[in-house]
């Protein structure tokens, strides 16, 4: 019997000297993220958003239209939200080559940020449709650390849009 209450101390001992990695520890902005809650997602979720844009030509130099587009909308994983890009459009070529960086911002304040490419095609009355891929390089907040990527489709009649993204989140 002395035995087995030694053998039961000596576990209960070595059990409580085991250190959990849960410690918080701060992020680029400073906030604290825990390990746990990082450890705790699921390594690859599906992403879907859609948003209405408001988009704003802020210059044309030599073939190539920038623009500042807003927008408002939701998305798995990030609820009511709003999106944000930059986009340089290279009319000199057809289909419109496509390239921007963009920011989604949840209501709380985590961003995901990343990059897109594509192609424009204007169609009847000043519209136009637009396709392509899109990477999220990273985060912060309750994003911090995750990725990825997916497919992005629209259009947009001038200062009115709508934006479609479908892909998958990465979670460190």
């Amino acid at each position: 019997m002395k035995k087995l209450t030694l053998l039961f101390a000596l576990s209960l001992f070595l059990f409580s000297c085991q250190k959990e990695d849960n410690a918080p520890f701060a992020n680029k902005a400073g906030a604290e993220v825990s390990n746990a809650a990082i450890a705790g997602r699921s390594p690859a979720v599906p992403f879907r958003a859609t948003y209405e844009t408001y988009p704003q030509v802020v210059g044309f130099n030599a073939g190539v239209l920038t623009l500042a587009i807003p927008g408002v909308g939701q998305g798995t994983h990030l609820g009511k939200s709003t999106w944000y890009a930059d986009s340089w459009v290279d009319t000199n070529v057809f289909p419109f080559q496509q390239t921007g960086d963009m920011t989604f911002t949840t209501a709380n304040g985590a961003h995901l940020y990343g990059t897109f490419s594509g192609i424009g095609i204007p169609g009847e009355g000043g519209s136009v449709s637009f396709e392509g891929s899109y990477v999220i390089t990273h985060g912060d907040g309750r994003f911090e650390g995750a990725t990825g990527s997916g497919a992005y489709s629209g259009s947009a009649v001038g200062e009115l849009g709508n934006l479609e993204f479908e892909g998958v989140l990465n979670n460190p």
